[in-house]
């Protein structure tokens, strides 16, 4: 199943869900399992400061088993094109900061440390 969430702020978000019975959370989503989704909408960050982009990809994800087909990247194609955007990536996770970069993204010089996750160092990339 599809589904397109509508939100009162501009945004697109995509998920995608799998009918399942051997997730162990699937009663939370209906029995189905988190598959994919992406976020992109108007950017946004700490009041009063200018931002590079005026769209931001917020979130994409895909589960590990559609890893390779082209799910993410016809994703981004559908909702992000080739158009200016902005996104933050964990450094750490060179799998995701290769994909951006194949997508024309390229770090700007900006971090940024995740409150909830102290530990991890967030970049921003801009095309």
């Amino acid at each position: 199943m599809i589904f397109f969430l509508k939100t009162k702020c501009p945004a697109k978000v995509v998920f995608l869900h799998r009918p399942t019975t051997n997730f162990p959370n699937a009663g939370m989503l209906g029995g189905c399992r988190h598959v994919l989704h992406l976020a992109l909408g108007p950017s946004i960050g700490p009041e009063g400061q200018a931002l590079p982009r005026d769209r931001q990809l917020f979130s994409i994800y895909v589960a590990a088993e559609f890893y390779g087909a082209g799910v993410g990247q016809a994703l981004l194609d559908a909702t992000a094109g080739d158009g200016p955007a902005m996104l933050w990536v964990a450094k750490e996770n060179p799998r995701a900061v290769a994909f951006y970069r194949r997508n024309g993204f390229n770090f700007d010089g900006t971090g940024q440390t995740d409150p909830g996750a102290p530990m991890l160092v967030d970049a921003r990339m801009v095309r």
